[in-house]
């Protein structure tokens, strides 16, 4: 039996939906995809959000451009079971573009059809570079956006609430399969087309082709696109607007979603990017390329080179198959590039890749400086004996850019590294935490570091201020908290002004100052830390000042930093602190030893935090019941009541979402 027609299938869809509240005047079958037959339906009555128009997608069990390609409808379950797993995403906005998947409406198993949210006059990534010219500045805008959407998805899809979805995906084998099919089996059999280019790297490519064979037959692997590349990217199809208008993006078409390696999604992307430069001169391509690498943020060192072997793959076997896009030497030059991209990858050269969108990934991004990108053992930065602070230079206020080095944007959330002070708007900085503590494995302790210099990072500082607060020359210049404001002011801070207005947080304390509060612990949690602790724990005021972050040890040392990250939360927990220097020295587990909940995405798990303090509590079985107490999330007010055993229902200050790694309050 012959296959319906394309008008046959139109009107059949129209049909369908004609009873119910997707009942459609009309259908106009859209360009641009070839597995499915997709239409904008005009809906006879809007929807209840608004919408007029809604995205119809159906499915048949063959390629709806070549029906003699046969392939299974089930695709179409599979898509609809991630995008309806997709609402729960939040949008991921920057420099006010915002990215996110479309509204799934409706979907019906007995037609293969399914209905989405519209973008009205829309057009793909790759459309749109070809036909307006788009200046650099407007590139990093939307090419950051898109790759710290990529590095979101990828989070969330590998969270341990993505459990049954992964469980759900990993059985379209078919798209798994056909994945491979398109692009390594052909990259061996496109050496025939090539043969003075490829055939001397017939053994390497065999390699690789077998290489991911392996992995995909012994591997569940991450959740991924599967189809990630610039015509599954919608914007609107209008003049760029300038960077104070905002813009909507959709990422779509999720069939060939399922479990793999995400280097599939980074790779696709960078090659079709690089494709609008090589064969049409598009500059664009170059410069979408780059931001979207910075917005997704620092990889694994063997991830940045599989991500250069796909780009390869990629180039060889689709860049050099696509009709009317390119001379001849054109296409032999794509095929060279991508084989190099291939061979040089396959070797992990990372000296190949300098100069490159992937040379910023190469080596890895999350190590410390020390040891070659190594992370350091707990027993090598006691060795080393000295901490963080011991290497800070403050560079000159005219060397402190007003930009974020990864954007080049105006700063909005500045957001500052120690020691090398580099800055960073929040929300770019911010994902990269989210993937180096994804990446980390328990082997040892996590070391971040700047993703400009590669510098360790000791404190990362969110400000509510433009202005570089350089803590440390602070510290360097004062031996005890000032009993005047006056002395406290550095160049700069005069517009800032303390949130406590010379209130102590506690009734118990006076302040000393204008923005000094003094803090004592609560008495119930004294009584339990001394219980987990064996210890006599019996510190005494301390001296605290919301404008800068400094304090005071119980004892009224000399006042030292907070340790903040991106959001204004304490991740050095002072009760750690406290009772790790009675065993141990602080450079044990400094520097860029980062503490906090694996929930929050920065820091270290529970186990990895164990790891850090395992000399000073390693015969004390209720140590993680020590870490646990100490990071709490204050969401749960009743499991902090539990905890700290007292009531905290005069205590108004606390912020909900703040990681509670301080038994005292979270200054946010």
């Amino acid at each position: 039996m012959s296959a319906a027609t394309p008008d046959e299938i139109q009107e059949r869809v129209q049909g369908s939906l004609k009873d119910g509240p997707y009942a459609c005047s009309s259908l106009t079958k859209l360009s641009g995809g070839t597995a499915n037959f997709v239409y904008r339906g005009v809906l006879v009555n809007a929807l209840q959000d608004g919408s007029k128009t809604v995205i119809i997608k159906h499915t048949e069990g063959y390629v709806a451009s070549t029906p003699a390609f046969k392939i299974t409808s089930t695709r179409c379950e599979f898509e609809q079971s991630i995008l309806t797993a997709l609402q729960e995403l939040p949008p991921v906005t920057h420099s006010l573009i915002t990215v996110q998947t479309p509204k799934m409406y409706y979907f019906s198993q007995e037609t293969n059809t399914q209905l989405y949210s519209d973008l009205p006059s829309s057009a793909d990534l790759k459309t749109y570079a070809l036909t307006n010219p788009l200046a650099q500045a407007q590139c990093s805008r939307l090419g950051h956006s898109l790759g710290l959407w990529t590095k979101t998805f990828h989070i969330w899809a590998a969270a341990p609430e993505q459990a049954e979805l992964r469980e759900t995906m990993k059985g379209n084998t078919v798209m798994r399969g056909l994945k491979y099919q398109i692009n390594y089996s052909n990259l061996v059999a496109t050496i025939d087309n090539f043969p003075a280019i490829l055939e001397g790297s017939r053994d390497v490519f065999q390699a690789v082709a077998k290489d991911v064979q392996n992995m995909m037959d012994n591997e569940d692997g991450a959740l991924i696109h599967g189809d990630f590349w610039s015509g599954n990217v919608l914007l609107p199809n209008i003049s760029y607007p300038s960077t104070s208008t905002p813009l909507n993006v959709l990422v779509v078409d999720w069939e060939l979603s399922h479990l793999s390696t995400v280097a599939f999604d980074l790779g696709q992307m960078f090659a079709e990017l690089f494709e609008l430069k090589h064969f049409k001169g598009i500059d664009a391509g170059i410069w979408l390329i780059e931001s979207f690498m910075q917005g997704y943020g620092p990889v694994e060192e063997d991830l940045a080179f599989n991500t250069a072997i796909h780009v390869g793959t990629h180039l060889i076997c689709w860049g050099s198959t696509v009709q009317g896009w390119g001379t001849k030497e054109q296409i032999e030059g794509v095929v060279e590039i991508g084989r190099g991209f291939v061979v040089k990858g396959w070797e992990k050269d990372a000296s190949f890749f300098k100069g490159t969108a992937l040379g910023s990934r190469i080596p890895r991004l999350y190590g410390s400086r020390l040891n070659g990108g190594q992370r350091s053992s707990a027993a090598a930065l006691k060795a080393q004996n000295k901490s963080p602070s011991a290497s800070y230079t403050s560079p000159p206020s005219d060397q402190i850019a007003d930009e974020c080095a990864i954007c080049l944007n105006p700063l909005t959330t500045p957001t500052v590294l120690y020691n090398c002070l580099h800055r960073f708007d929040y929300a770019c900085i911010r994902p990269r935490f989210l993937s180096t503590h994804t990446a980390a494995s328990i082997d040892g302790p996590l070391t971040l570091a700047c993703p400009t210099c590669r510098g360790e990072i000791s404190y990362v500082h969110r400000l509510d201020t433009s202005q570089v607060l350089s803590i440390r020359g602070i510290l360097e210049e004062r031996s005890d908290p000032p009993t005047q404001p006056s002395t406290l002011q550095p160049p700069g801070m005069s517009g800032l002004t303390s949130r406590s207005q010379n209130t102590p947080h506690h009734a118990s304390g006076e302040p000393r100052g204008e923005g000094w509060d003094t803090e004592t612990i609560p008495n119930g949690l004294r009584s339990r830390l001394n219980t987990i602790s064996g210890a006599h724990y019996e510190p005494g005021p301390f001296q605290h000042h919301d404008r800068v972050g400094l304090d005071t040890h119980w004892s009224g040392q000399t006042p030292r930093s907070h340790t903040l990250h991106p959001g204004g939360r304490e991740i050095w927990g002072r009760v750690i602190y406290s009772l790790a220097r009675r065993f141990v020295e602080p450079h044990h587990i400094f520097p860029g030893a980062y503490v906090g909940l694996p929930g929050d995405g920065f820091g270290l798990s529970i186990y990895e935090r164990s790891l850090l303090l395992d000399e000073a509590f390693e015969q004390r079985p209720d140590m993680e019941e020590l870490i646990t107490l100490c990071a709490i999330f204050t969401d749960d007010i009743e499991k902090l009541k539990e905890s700290a055993g007292r009531e905290w229902a005069d205590d108004s200050n606390l912020i909900p979402s703040l990681v509670w790694m301080d038994p005292l309050w979270a200054n946010g």
